[in-house]
């Protein structure tokens, strides 16, 4: 379907508006080249060539030779100091691959975060990084813990609003893979910044999904600790609804006791908003009990 949909818009193109772009495209080529009457490459004039290519093949929906051409655009940009613009470029062009070639975007985006770190923007370097990050889970998931690794050191060191989404990004990828230590050590880093930001709802949330975390990898004295030493050193969470709910989770975990799991989910607040967290939650019912009683809680989520 999908080829016979890219033959379609193909011959729906304008031949001679697609040869136009053509020519800026082989035009700005030349441009990045030396010859017998120009010894040094002319990159001012090749950026006004692979620009007007680029939107060019925007205009005609041809997304990768518009994702190409702006990859043209952002060497040139580089070459004459522009490394924010040559960011953007690369970022635009990850974004017209994205229904093409996730790999592809993936790399667009990891080239645009370099630019943006030479261009000294944080933010955009680790928004960047988070985006190739989250496209490489499924193809190379090494790649992508370093990606969302490198974003996260930039977000904490700055203090980014983002943060907690990048630190759930790199959470969900030890989720999928059942890298279940791993993910546990990320919340805690999301905690603390939580708690650094004053964000303290965002706190008595992410302990209880550390709870969840724990008890999914089958570790019940850890999660004990875990919430116990929060409840000491967290007056705020040892009072609260979140705290109550590890208790009864921890209760239900460790006495396979189903009015545990009840009182839980009828509390105040029990809703668990993260699907990620909803699937192992899931899955802990699921391994201390096949009752048809206790199974059939899960549809309370």
């Amino acid at each position: 379907m999908s080829s016979s949909s890219s033959s379609s818009s193909s011959s729906l193109v304008d031949p001679a508006k697609k040869k136009k772009a053509d020519e800026h495209v082989m035009q700005g080529d030349k441009y990045t080249t030396t010859s017998l009457f120009r010894w040094s490459p002319d990159w001012d004039s090749a950026v006004v060539e692979f620009t007007q290519a680029a939107s060019m093949y925007k205009g005609l929906k041809l997304n990768k030779d518009a994702a190409n051409a702006l990859s043209k655009l952002a060497n040139a940009q580089m070459q004459t100091k522009q490394p924010f613009s040559a960011g953007k470029s690369l970022q635009d062009a990850g974004i017209l691959l994205l229904k093409i070639n996730k790999k592809a975007a993936a790399v667009m985006y990891f080239k645009a975060s370099k630019c943006y770190e030479e261009a000294q923007q944080s933010q955009k370097t680790a928004e960047c990084l988070k985006e190739a990050g989250t496209l490489m889970v499924d193809l190379e998931y090494d790649s992508a813990v370093n990606m969302l690794m490198n974003a996260i050191d930039i977000a904490e060191t700055e203090n980014l609003p983002d943060c907690p989404n990048i630190q759930q990004a790199l959470i969900n990828a030890h989720l999928q893979y059942e890298k279940f230590g791993e993910a546990f050590a990320i919340l805690q880093r999301q905690i603390d910044f939580y708690a650094k930001n004053k964000q303290d709802h965002y706190v008595l949330r992410a302990i209880f999904y550390g709870c969840i975390v724990l008890l999914r990898r089958d570790d019940l004295v850890r999660a004990r600790a875990f919430v116990d030493k929060q409840s000491e050193s967290n007056n705020e969470f040892s009072a609260s609804d979140e705290w109550a709910m590890c208790q009864n989770l921890l209760t239900f975990y460790e006495e396979r006791d189903p009015d545990s799991l009840r009182e839980m989910l009828n509390q105040k607040g029990h809703l668990i908003r993260e699907n990620c967290y909803v699937v192992l939650f899931q899955r802990i019912i699921e391994t201390v009990t096949q009752s048809a009683d206790v199974g059939s809680m899960t549809e309370l989520l």
